[in-house]
């Protein structure tokens, strides 16, 4: 039903749908828990979350985002479900993004912490590869809400981190359908460095950003 009202433009529909559901789910959790209904419920939790984010309800978001985070991280550290800590991450991820648009930059900054600190164990102590752009995407990210708290050179290490992750991806691992993203992060990088002062490399990631883009066009010629 979600699905056919999301179709005809009715998202207010839809988002009633996604809570008929959800109360569903509650009911069978709370009454026989079960890891695999939970893990279905915090799905379906996570949909009505960006729904309610693409809607500009970031307070109404967020609530539903903890409610998800509540039952993964129960999952993953209570029940042991450890394929499920990746899923966690991403709404961790979710979450910090929400906070960052209120404006609420030391609380993003604390959940991308979180986010990260997942991240890093599943790529580098588990070999997760599979999940190397996810922890990019975590780093530069949380250089946002670190540059509200006024902390550019911390902004500056993220970024720097995350460019040289999207470049081995791009370059080394092929995934050259992330160099547009890896040109972003180096031009956010290039503002940053302008601020703090360092012109030099702010010039340097201006080259490199402008060169990837310089490419991606002539490609699509």
């Amino acid at each position: 039903k979600a699905i056919v009202l999301k179709n005809l433009g009715d998202l207010s529909g839809v988002v009633d749908a996604y809570s008929q559901c959800i109360s569903i789910y509650q009911i069978m959790v709370d009454h026989n828990f079960q890891w695999k209904l939970a893990d279905k419920l915090a799905s379906v939790l996570i949909i009505k979350a960006n729904l309610l984010l693409s809607m500009g309800d970031l307070p109404g978001a967020i609530d539903v985002y903890d409610r998800c985070i509540a039952i993964w991280r129960r999952l993953v550290e209570q029940e042991g479900h450890e394929e499920l800590a990746g899923s966690l991450a991403g709404v961790l991820m979710n979450k910090a993004s929400a906070l960052f648009r209120v404006s609420k930059h030391s609380a993003a900054v604390e959940i991308f912490d979180q986010c990260i600190a997942i991240l890093r164990r599943l790529v580098e102590q588990e070999g997760r590869q599979e999940l190397a752009n996810e922890l990019a995407q975590a780093l530069a990210n949380k250089a946002n809400p670190l540059m509200g708290t006024g902390n550019l050179a911390g902004a500056a290490e993220l970024l720097d981190e995350a460019i040289a992750i999207m470049q081995r991806l791009v370059q080394q691992d092929g995934r050259r359908e992330l160099a547009e993203s890896l040109a972003l992060t180096l031009m956010n990088n290039a503002f940053v460095l302008e601020h703090i002062g360092d012109l030099l490399r702010a010039e340097a990631a201006h080259d490199q950003c402008i060169t990837i883009l310089q490419r991606l066009v002539s490609q699509e010629k």
